[in-house]
């Protein structure tokens, strides 16, 4: 048994500070050791706070098999390295939005690290879950309006074949979830020629979403 296995199933039998705080600077030091074993085994005890320096290197060499195990098995992981996962795959998006977040450190995370390319392919793929009630509904909303303070302007500038869909969830879906997380109700629009959605803020922090107007 290597010193590794060692230190893992001494944590698994009695974890204590010191030896998760060695195996986690092992994580971020050592690129030739078990990876894999180590986060099937000891994922559970280790907090993504403390693993920046190893989820860089995963997220640098595209290890999508650590980047899924990571997701399920540590905890605290935080917002920018749950937004630097979807940079390199929407397929653990689910998965994604049932981790504990705060709101505004999602969305400074989302204007910092997200790839803005992206961003309009992300709004549909939350829309649809929401249309379909896929869960957790609260989480998504969370992360739609999120999506838009963060990249405003690529929903602007997104081909007008992409708005419908936004412009269908917000006139038949999102107010069903009003309630939940304090949306206001949407106001109905005036005929224009051309139009796109703007995520604002009013004073009580409600959202209030509206046509923007081009001539």
């Amino acid at each position: 048994m290597s010193d590794i296995e060692k230190l893992c199933l001494n944590i698994e039998n009695r974890p204590d500070n010191n030896s998760i705080g060695h195996l986690t600077y092992l994580l971020n030091t050592n690129e030739n050791i078990d990876h894999d074993n180590i986060l099937n085994q000891c994922g559970k005890y280790l907090s993504g706070i403390n693993l920046d320096e190893f989820f860089e290197l995963i997220i640098k060499k595209n290890q999508i098999n650590l980047i899924e195990k990571y997701l399920k098995n540590v905890e605290d992981i935080s917002e920018k390295q749950l937004i630097q996962s979807l940079n390199i795959t929407f397929d653990y998006l689910l998965l994604i939005l049932t981790k504990p977040y705060d709101y505004w450190s999602l969305t400074n995370a989302m204007k910092l690290y997200f790839n803005s390319s992206k961003s309009v392919e992300l709004g549909e793929q939350l829309l649809s879950y929401l249309i379909h009630f896929q869960q957790p509904i609260s989480s998504i909303i969370d992360w739609l309006c999120a999506l838009i303070d963060a990249h405003f302007s690529s929903f602007v500038l997104a081909k007008w074949n992409k708005i419908p869909l936004i412009e269908k969830f917000v006139q038949n879906r999102l107010n069903t979830f009003d309630l939940l997380q304090g949306l206001n109700t949407i106001k109905k629009a005036t005929t224009t020629t051309a139009t796109t959605i703007t995520n604002k803020k009013t004073p009580d922090n409600l959202y209030i979403l509206q046509r923007i107007h081009f001539k």
